[in-house]
């Protein structure tokens, strides 16, 4: 009996254990307590008790030792998965329809993916909102989990200025508004407080005034310099050129979703979060004047979070341009009205 509670314990920490597939059961571990005691459990209990076993307390006792001994074995490299990421769910054609006006379609190979632009659906679609940025999976794969960071395309060709173009459509502005927010960097994705965390050889970002904590120096904010009157304004080309995995990004919308408001203000915070994956992420450099200091390259569409896809057919990527853009497009709509 001292073996049936042996095991009886090991078989109490399946809810807290990873689990691994054996002849299609999956038997939860940690299987090396338990095969210690499995043969001779299986001998002790009686007809009645063995009624109330699991299903993973029958499949342990089927097993020989030689079984058991190596189900242990593999535990100790069993790693614990953790469940995907809910799947991608945005705007996509009716049924039986299909894109209208593919400009282009790029397939990423390396993750399974195929970028497509085409007339966009949000708006109520109908080409209403211009081109659209979409997503679906390769042919033959069966689903793509991506994590929050990935770059999934650039955004335009063009170049960082003063001042943003007259219209203002495309441009992306510089500002990083906490301490927390990202950029690239070298390759890779950073933080302000990261990257110029104390000892660091990055001081300074262009444009922006660091707070430090007065005694331990690190970072705890960071403020656009209102003084400053550097290239604050990434503005694309006015000529793109050929259509690459370097100049899509420009073509995702805000808020792309079915019935999703241009001039929704209120709430934009929690719509936007909801409604868009994909979030411009500035790329720095060093200031070959001043290597201690960054300065901005030009944006990156970005993934805001972590996502699985498993369509098949496409989908509209949303990506979040900020209240400043809204802002600035309700003062030009009043502009052009008066006038």
């Amino acid at each position: 009996m001292a073996s049936l509670l042996v095991a009886a314990a090991a078989l109490a920490l399946v809810a807290r254990t990873p689990c691994i597939q054996q002849r299609g059961t999956q038997l939860a571990l940690p299987v090396r307590a338990i095969c210690l005691c499995a043969p001779q459990w299986a001998d002790e209990i009686s007809a009645e008790q063995a009624e109330d076993l699991t299903e993973e307390e029958q499949a342990l006792m089927a097993m020989s030792d030689d079984e058991l001994i190596a189900l242990a074995d593999a535990a100790d490299t069993v790693e614990l998965e953790e469940p995907a990421p809910p799947p991608y769910q945005g705007p996509t054609p009716a049924p039986g329809e299909t894109l209208r006006g593919v400009v282009c379609s790029i397939e990423l190979p390396e993750v399974g993916l195929i970028l497509e632009v085409a007339e966009s659906l949000a708006s109520g679609g109908d080409g209403q909102a211009g081109l659209g940025l979409f997503v679906r999976l390769a042919e033959g794969v069966e689903s793509v989990t991506l994590n929050e960071g990935v770059a999934m395309c650039g955004y335009a060709h063009g170049q960082m200025m003063a001042s943003p173009d007259e219209l203002g459509g495309k441009t992306v502005g510089f500002w990083l508004k906490t301490a927390l927010t990202s950029f690239f960097f070298e390759r890779e994705l950073h933080t302000v407080a990261s990257l110029l965390a104390t000892g660091a050889d990055v001081e300074a970002i262009a444009g922006h005034t660091i707070v430090r904590d007065a005694h331990t120096g690190e970072v705890q904010a960071i403020e656009a310099d209102p003084e400053w009157a550097g290239a604050r304004y990434f503005v694309p080309h006015t000529d793109q050129g050929a259509l690459s995995i370097m100049n899509i990004g420009q073509f995702s919308n805000d808020l792309a979703m079915p019935g999703a408001s241009v001039n929704a203000a209120d709430g934009y915070g929690t719509d936007s979060s909801e409604r868009n994956l994909l979030v411009l992420v500035q790329r720095m450099e060093r200031n070959p004047e001043r290597p201690s200091e960054l300065r901005p390259t030009r944006p990156v569409s970005t993934l805001s979070r972590d996502v699985t896809f498993v369509n098949t057919e496409p989908m509209e990527l949303g990506c979040e341009y900020g209240m400043r853009y809204w802002n600035a497009a309700s003062v030009n709509e009043e502009g052009q009205g008066d006038g």
